[in-house]
């Protein structure tokens, strides 16, 4: 599955309009699309399609922490330390996972976090372990001792962090 780029003319097309839609037409097209699909899931295989189209990409992944502020006054958000401003502010973090190229493969939004650690062994790896191509099999992972190894020394590591705690 590749998606095409559009034109800002051809996605009113796409969308059975005859020009650009308006910001109102796209939000409600954009909601009636959640609805009608899980979000989750047509996320992980458009995520999926882009991880398959160059796994030379695949080798190095990099994961980012992003404050997103919240200025209402309706819920009551966790304080974040917001870098640029240096101050702490009301908000949410996402972590994003990118290839090498800087493209997404997907998010992981937290209101209340506990930190990149544990949201790394909690959401993301075992995320990446199961939807990133070209894994190693268990015979390889048995037949190439280096690879083993990482695996060992990762897991050994964790478990190590685990009992000390």
């Amino acid at each position: 599955m590749v998606l095409p780029v559009l034109l800002a003319g051809e996605l009113g097309r796409c969308m059975g309009l005859d020009r650009i839609p308006e910001v109102k037409t796209l939000r409600s097209r954009i909601a009636d699309f959640c609805k009608a699909t899980d979000v989750e899931e047509w996320a992980s295989q458009l995520s999926n399609c882009w991880m398959e189209a160059d796994d030379r990409l695949e080798g190095v992944l990099y994961i980012d922490g992003h404050v997103n502020l919240y200025c209402g006054h309706q819920v009551e958000m966790p304080k974040r330390y917001v870098s640029s401003m240096r101050l702490s502010m009301s908000g949410s973090t996402d972590y994003r996972v990118n290839n090498q190229m800087g493209q997404p493969f997907f998010v992981v939004p937290k209101t209340i976090n506990d930190g990149l650690i544990k949201t790394l062994r909690d959401d993301i790896i075992p995320r990446l372990l199961r939807d990133v191509p070209s894994q190693p099999t268990e015979a390889e992972l048995a037949a190439n001792t280096k690879l083993r190894q990482a695996a060992q020394k990762s897991e050994s590591k964790t478990s190590r962090r685990e009992s000390s705690s």
